[in-house]
């Protein structure tokens, strides 16, 4: 609950991974951070984490973050619809980092 007072303050709050020992040991620790974000912000609001206020948080807005003319364009393409099922943000078919294909798993 405190992540979205802090949210509706307006604080900066970006994605992160720290190794996960809980009781489903199958999670990856990106899965179990989606998860935990989605139990209390939006399936909007987990990707604006996830992108553009990881950016910002670490001071590089200016050049990634958000695909815009001028910026970096490291994109990541998933199968399904995060905004419907936000873990399928995990669901990782192809990444695509300064221009070049660097997984593809289709």
């Amino acid at each position: 609950m405190n992540i979205r007072i802090l949210w509706d303050a307006g604080l900066t709050i970006a994605f992160g991974t720290d190794p996960y020992r809980g009781q489903n040991e199958t999670l990856s620790p990106a899965t179990h951070e989606i998860e935990s974000l989605g139990k209390i912000l939006s399936p909007t609001e987990v990707i604006a984490a996830l992108t553009t206020n990881g950016a910002t948080f670490l001071g590089l807005s200016d050049d990634l973050g958000s695909l815009e003319p001028g910026k970096l364009a490291d994109i990541v393409i998933v199968r399904g619809d995060p905004l419907a099922e936000l873990t399928d943000l995990t669901n990782v078919e192809v990444v695509i980092q300064g221009g070049r294909v660097v997984l593809d798993n289709r």
